[in-house]
Order: C-alpha cells, then sequence, then structure tokens
C-alpha cells in the first residue's frame, strides 16, 4: 500500500508517498488479491475527498484505515461498499473489475461495511442489529 504522510511519520527524506510494509512473513503471496484499487479518486464538487488510492487485500489479510479526520477514510470505505463511484480508479473483487451500482451490488460481488454506529435500533441485540436488512425471506414474509 502506499501512503501520502509527513516525512516524520515515515521516515520519507522528501516527505512524499512511501511504500509501507505490512508484513506478509517472508513476503511471497501464494494466493491473488481479494480486493484490488487502483488510483482511486473522488471528489465532491471542488473538494477532493480520495486522490489516487492503490491498496490490495489478500486472504486471511486484517486491515485497519487509520488517518486524521477529513482524510478521506469514510469516503474510501463508501466508494468500496457502493455508496459512491469512483471519479477515477478502479475497482477489482476476485481479479474482475467492477463498478458498483449500489450497496447491494457490492454486497453480491462480497464486499460489506459494518458502520461505526454502535447499534441502529437499540431495543435489538448486536447481532441482530449487525443483520439488520438481511432476514431470511420467503417471498415477503420473513423466514
Amino acid at each position: 500500500m502506499t501512503f501520502p504522510s509527513d516525512a516524520a511519520d515515515t521516515g520519507s527524506r522528501d516527505g512524499g508517498p512511501e511504500a509501507v510494509d505490512v508484513g506478509h512473513g517472508n513476503g511471497t503471496r501464494t494466493a491473488e488479491p481479494l480486493l484490488v484499487l487502483r488510483g482511486v479518486t473522488k471528489t465532491f464538487g471542488s473538494i477532493l475527498a480520495v486522490q489516487n488510492v492503490d491498496l490490495e487485500i489478500f486472504p486471511g489479510e486484517v486491515v485497519g484505515l487509520i488517518g486524521d479526520n477529513g482524510a478521506g477514510k469514510s469516503t474510501l470505505v463508501q466508494v468500496l461498499s457502493g455508496v459512491y463511484r469512483p471519479d477515477r480508479g478502479s475497482v477489482e473483487v476476485g481479479g474482475q473489475a467492477v463498478r458498483f451500482r449500489s450497496t447491494v451490488h457490492a454486497r453480491e460481488c462480497g464486499v460489506e461495511t459494518v458502520f461505526q454506529e454502535l447499534a441502529l435500533v437499540e431495543c435489538l441485540s448486536v447481532w441482530r442489529n449487525f443483520f439488520l436488512g438481511r432476514e431470511k425471506r420467503k417471498g415477503l414474509v420473513l423466514d
């Protein structure tokens, strides 16, 4: 992954983007990435929310997305989960290029987001909130 950051934070001499090794043992990978972003950019009018993001997520990885407030974390996650379409760049899932039409389409492709709100419905348990809207159905009736 490549992250723009301060020279003091990364040790980069010029203060520019620096590759970050996320630690994969001996550095070899046998699997293909599950999710790939290449050059993803998203703007809102004149506001550049996400710029030229490259990301690969491999099977078994746990990825944390961190950054300052206003750095574009939420926007990037919303691009990944089909809320927004990127203005530039590409998204691949399982080696196939995709252009999510909606959050439902992203979910059908295996990409879904659990948002940071603690509960959507206070009277329901955590696990019931987690699956809210994904209940098994038979026609119009819940199963």
